[in-house]
């Protein structure tokens, strides 16, 4: 039954959002050393997981990243190994100068052109839950 509506595309995609735990606070007492070894880290570490894992940054900020990925198992091995490096590297960092993430996974039915927008409105909601707890957290949330 044709209703003469244009058919929507569709496509299921993984949503994985990061943010830097207490950023504010790390940035306000070494905003250079901080900036610095967070860029270090983005180019050496976060940047070539996400790529490997056939991850699309969809927007970065000062502090975070919202990238999409084709299924919820990259999603979830990026975020792991990331981790898993970060925790090597701040095993030699002094406790209150650690970078940690908050990240966060959505796996969901995006309209091809809607998605970005979907997941950023997403992650505002969830980061404003998350910041009011001040840890780093990994959460799902499947729709």
């Amino acid at each position: 039954m044709n209703s003469g509506r244009e058919r929507i595309e569709r496509r299921l995609a993984a949503i994985l959002a990061a943010d830097v735990a207490g950023y504010s606070r790390l940035i306000g007492e070494d905003e250079e050393g901080r900036h610095a070894a967070l860029t270090s880290l983005r180019r050496e570490v976060s940047d070539p997981k996400i790529a490997e894992h056939r991850g699309r940054i969809v927007k970065s900020t000062g502090d975070g990243l919202l990238v999409e990925f084709p299924s919820a198992v990259d999603a979830v091995r990026c975020a792991v190994e990331i981790q898993r490096e970060l925790t090597q590297r701040n095993a030699v960092v002094p406790e209150a100068q650690r970078i940690e993430f908050r990240r966060w996974h959505s796996r969901r039915d995006h309209h091809r052109d809607l998605a970005p927008a979907a997941a950023i409105r997403d992650r505002v909601q969830f980061e404003l839950h998350l910041q009011g707890q001040g840890r780093p957290e990994l959460c799902s949330k499947h729709t």
